[in-house]
């Protein structure tokens, strides 16, 4: 989602909340951009304290008269449900500023300075009731050994360097983090599109490391103590409610798929729930579910607790229950929580190899690709994160990930974007087409899985960028041009409808294009570092005429080499013929020596003067 979007979500979230406190005393007296950030600070709180009553957020805005160096002091529990205070000094940015960083570096510089005087206890205000109410609350905080976060809040771009900085500020007991806009942005995704829930959304990643207590059928457990402890609990709907309503998707985040919305599947477990709840243990395979720790209990208790829960396998079963125990009425819920049983097995973490092999063996069962099982992988997030950052195009690295969708913004699998890539950068349009089920294989698995080879340490998210986009274009002429096709009748042709004929083998030759188009593009741009920019670029302001061009040129050659060839073997298929490995081996070899031996046409095309192909 590009920063603009963003932005104007927040603007539009900072004016609904402006009646709300319109007879708050500073804010009457602040500017239009005094009252922005003001609003900035509530909006922030409003978020960031989501278990807080909106009445109570203006007693923790310590902004006032004097200069206190801080704008916001408040405490809220991280996720081991310790107690930590929260110093923030927020910067908000107008609309036209918001990608830039200049002055920021020194801004935090300063903010850190008053940071260290905040830490020392010597900051008590003249003025400032509000700040040293607050800050008393803060240091009797600290005097008792709690932890402390120092937060600087910006709502612009935070690309600067601060480790030399706030070295000598970090302990076991202090931390420092910058907010910027990005953060912000990859947070309210986290929370409003992908469905997270969390008390605390500052501290990240939203896995849910407090307790939950796990209400099971009295003696009806088993027990395994080692390796690693394990048990067996037979549980009711409604422990399955309580649990989703707690913590929402990040119950899944160590799954390696998401509950669907939707699906025949799903329709089926809330059907047998509901309905027909005093068969659903012996239709339903259960739930399997990784702690951090099972406390001990007793053999007659009826009651254990859980720290850290994960589901690994069975996110539709819960996700199902979930919504079937929502909207049923209070005497369905009796009838669900009196008739139905459900299996949850609750396993102690191994490690992270141990819980990876439990979670691959535990889904054998149900249908699932390869796909889902690097859905965790540090790559797939980092791609991810840059995507968020930087486009309007969101990268699914599993399914059922963003439950909501907002106008503006594209959601593509990272399936698809790794058969592009695999075509363009990697230059292998035969196996982007035909061999699309190997790129989510490891060669660990088979010899000839391509995993490692899209997915590496080079990757980069702008290269896979580059080529969804300019696979947007070719697919669009592909189908403009199948279009005139279908409507021509070979019987009685017209005008110029033989030379669309021609052109037929568009439908079969996305991923050649795409190919060529990365060696035409190092071929006429001679800082092969500025193609994506330029490309991005073109892209975004809608000024396609070079791309256009280049496309033309390439479906040209690729017509002229189809007429060569069938001079030669007039039996050859196009349909066939782009099925080949050996085909574009040798396409490519002939297109790289015609951009060598043809250097008047490359030429123009490389200086974006008139350059027409044809139709």
């Amino acid at each position: 989602m590009k920063n603009e979007i963003f932005y104007d979500i927040i603007d539009n979230e900072i004016n609904k909340l402006k009646p709300t406190f319109k007879k708050n005393e500073h804010l009457q007296k602040q500017d239009e951009n005094g009252q922005k950030s003001f609003l900035f600070l509530i909006w922030f709180l409003k978020r960031y304290l989501p278990n807080c009553e909106i009445s109570e957020l203006e007693k923790f805005i310590t902004e006032g008269n004097d200069d206190s160096s801080c704008d916001l002091i408040f405490s809220n529990t991280d996720q081991e449900g310790k107690e930590i205070y929260y110093v923030v000094q927020a910067k908000w940015f107008s609309k036209k500023n918001i990608n830039k960083s200049n002055e920021l570096s020194k801004e935090i510089k300063s903010c850190l300075t008053d940071f260290r005087i905040i830490l020392s206890g010597k900051k008590e205000s003249e003025v400032n009731k509000n700040f040293n109410i607050q800050y008393e609350k803060f240091l009797k905080h600290k005097r008792k050994n709690g932890k402390v976060k120092f937060l600087f809040l910006a709502l612009c771009n935070g690309d600067v360097n601060l480790k030399e900085h706030i070295d000598d500020f970090i302990s076991n007991l202090i931390s420092f983090d910058l907010l910027d806009f990005n953060s912000l942005k990859q947070q309210y995704i986290e929370l409003e599109f992908k469905g997270i829930k969390t008390h605390n959304p500052i501290e990240t990643p939203y896995i849910p490391k407090s307790e939950f207590e796990l209400k099971f059928e009295k003696n009806q457990v088993i027990y395994v103590d080692k390796p690693f402890k394990s048990n067996i609990f037979i549980i009711k709907p409604s422990q399955i409610y309580l649990m989703f309503d707690k913590f929402g998707q990040s119950l899944f985040y160590k799954n390696i798929r998401n509950p669907l919305t939707s699906s025949h599947f799903n329709e089926e477990i809330k059907n047998t729930v509901k309905n027909n709840p005093i068969n659903f243990w012996y239709f339903n395979n259960g739930i399997t579910a990784i702690t951090d720790r099972i406390d001990d209990f007793h053999s007659d208790s009826d009651i254990v607790t859980i720290n850290g829960i994960q589901v690994i396998n069975g996110a539709q079963t819960v996700y199902s229950i979930y919504d079937s125990y929502k909207y049923a009425d209070d005497e369905t819920r009796k009838k669900m929580d009196h008739n139905a049983l459900i299996t949850f097995r609750v396993l102690e973490s191994g490690g992270d190899d141990f819980d990876l092999k439990v979670t691959r063996y535990t889904n054998s069962q149900n249908p699932i690709s390869e796909r889902d099982f690097h859905a965790n992988d540090e790559i797939q997030l980092n791609i991810q994160k840059e995507f968020l950052k930087n486009t309007n195009v969101w990268y699914e690295t599993r399914r059922g990930e963003f439950r909501k969708k907002i106008k503006g913004v594209s959601v593509i699998t990272n399936e698809t974007f790794g058969q592009l890539y695999l075509a363009y950068f990697i230059n292998d349009p035969f196996n982007a087409k035909q061999n699309r089920k190997l790129i989510f294989v490891s060669n660990k698995i088979k010899n000839n899985g391509l995993y490692e080879i899209i997915f590496n340490n080079e990757t980069k998210y702008d290269n896979m960028y580059v080529a969804y986009l300019l696979h947007l274009l070719i697919d669009r002429k592909r189908k403009a041009i199948k279009s005139i096709i279908d409507k021509i009748d070979t019987n009685n042709l017209k005008n110029n409808e033989q030379d669309y004929l021609k052109y037929d083998f568009i439908q079969y030759a996305n991923f050649e294009i795409l190919a060529l188009f990365k060696i035409l593009l190092l071929h006429t741009n001679e800082n092969a570092n500025s193609i994506n920019g330029k490309l991005i670029t073109y892209f975004e302001n809608n000024t396609l005429d070079k791309v256009e061009k280049q496309y033309q040129y390439i479906s040209d050659f690729i017509l002229s080499d189809l007429e060569k060839r069938k001079k030669d073997d007039s039996k050859i298929v196009n349909s066939v013929l782009f099925k080949s490995k050996e085909y574009y081996k040798s396409l490519k070899k002939d297109f790289e020596h015609s951009l060598i031996t043809n250097k008047n046409n490359t030429s123009k095309l490389k200086h974006n003067t008139a350059y027409n192909m044809g139709n």
